[in-house]
């Protein structure tokens, strides 16, 4: 996805561990455009990480569009 968005001309930062994006976002004054979370991260599904960002940085980080993606057919 980081890839074919990078093709279309976007700026990508993707992280593999969702602790980790949450310290980024924390910490960064930029704010990015769009988040998309894959449903089936390590340690935190991509419903808790968006629940997070909604519930405990609503007025900032929790007014960023957000989706979520699996590559899982079942889900």
């Amino acid at each position: 996805l980081s890839y074919a968005l990078e093709e279309d001309g976007f700026q990508v930062t993707a992280f593999t561990n969702p602790e980790e994006a949450l310290e980024e976002l924390e910490s960064r004054s930029d704010r990015p455009g769009f988040i998309v979370a894959d449903y089936l991260m390590p340690r935190m599904n991509g419903i808790t990480f968006i629940n997070k960002l909604r519930d405990e940085h609503g007025d900032t980080l929790g007014k960023i569009p957000c989706a979520l993606s699996s590559a899982n057919g079942r889900i």
